[in-house]
């Protein structure tokens, strides 16, 4: 219990929930399986800062599948808003790993 105590702290951070929603989408990506998928995930986070959360949801043979969350503190996103980005992620995907999508 003391080695807990040490890491404990009376500091509270709050992050307010955000006014607008998010856009949420699967992106199929099939790769060689020497690929990491952090280096793919990394690569997807580093498209944009609307781009707020890129997990992996499914794997299936050299196929893998990502989810990517929008979202913008400002505004409502737009499909034409989502659709570059998303058109950003595959051209880096493709140009990066040798990436095609599903």
């Amino acid at each position: 219990f003391q080695k807990l105590l040490n890491f404990a702290t009376l500091k509270k951070e709050y992050k307010p929930f955000a006014k607008f929603p998010p856009i949420i989408e699967d992106l199929s990506v099939v790769t060689e399986p020497s690929v990491k998928t952090d280096e793919l995930i990394e690569n997807i986070k580093s498209i944009s800062n609307l781009i707020i959360d890129v997990s992996l949801t499914d794997t299936y043979l050299s196929t893998r599948t990502f989810r990517i969350i929008y979202q913008d503190p400002e505004k409502n996103l737009t499909n034409e808003d989502v659709s570059k980005i998303r058109k950003d992620i595959i051209s880096s995907l493709e140009k990066n790993f040798k990436a095609t999508i599903r």
